[in-house]
């Protein structure tokens, strides 16, 4: 039997591309110190993982490489005309298994609390028979907010709207019924007006990370926001809580 080597991809924009949709309510050099910050504690959990052999954040952005953990992390840049999420995620993949990675993990960047149990939760899923490919969605049922790949992957990318579903059908496509890792910290990103709503809410219950909580104190969120307009409204807590049962709370 082959060894297992376990990669980590995190795909990552330029800086000033990121988080448009929160152009309203963050200015350009905040978006970006958002984007930073949740990257640099997402790159903290992944360093908590003793079992992965490397992580590649796929990027052009030099400041990421001020955020790396540890020698494990590297920062490769996509070669010219690997454009959009798909192509990127997919180069990636093939990247890391040329560098031996025999299973990945892909994440996004700005996941709101991921834990790294939840990460080695979903890589680990992937190492039981006929199960290549596991998704970890967002809380909305929605999107992949994680995925798990046995190398080389079976399926093409999907990401875009509604891609938690288009990835289930690509898997079933190729005879292999989709492994959903749900119900957990991975579930929460950062594109919204309410998912910023909601980053906030989890903050204040302790859920945040080091880097997230010390730049939401800086910002003073409460009376910053406080007169937000109505599409600055959190999901109903009871919609997510499930996804934090067993999270420990700061």
């Amino acid at each position: 039997m082959s060894a297992i080597v376990n990669w980590a991809i995190v795909p990552v924009k330029i800086f000033d591309q990121v988080k448009q949709r929160l152009a309203g309510l963050l200015s350009a050099a905040e978006r970006q110190a958002l984007v930073a910050a949740l990257l640099g504690d997402l790159l903290n959990e992944l360093a908590q993982l003793n079992d992965l052999d490397g992580v590649l954040i796929a990027s052009s952005e030099p400041q990421v490489a001020a955020l790396l953990p540890d020698s494990r992390f590297i920062v490769v840049a996509e070669p010219a005309g690997v454009e959009g999420l798909n192509a990127a995620v997919s180069w990636a993949l093939t990247e890391v298994q040329s560098r031996g990675a025999s299973h990945a993990v892909v994440l996004h960047g700005d996941l709101a609390i991921a834990r790294a149990e939840d990460i080695s939760r979903l890589l680990n899923s992937v190492k039981t028979p006929n199960f290549p490919v596991a998704i970890a969605p967002d809380w909305r049922g929605d999107g992949s907010n994680g995925m798990a790949f046995v190398l080389p992957s079976v399926i093409d990318m999907q990401y875009g709207k509604d891609s938690f579903h288009r990835h289930c059908a690509a898997i079933q496509q190729q005879g292999f019924e989709p492994l959903v890792v749900d119900k957990t910290t991975l579930a929460f990103d950062v594109d919204t007006a309410p998912d910023l709503a909601l980053l906030i809410q989890l903050h204040h219950l302790g859920l945040t990370g080091e880097k997230t909580a010390a730049l939401l104190n800086s910002w003073d969120v409460d009376h910053r926001f406080a007169t937000s307009g109505p599409e600055f409204v959190a999901p109903p807590m009871n919609l997510v809580e499930q996804n934090l049962k067993d999270v420990q709370r700061g």
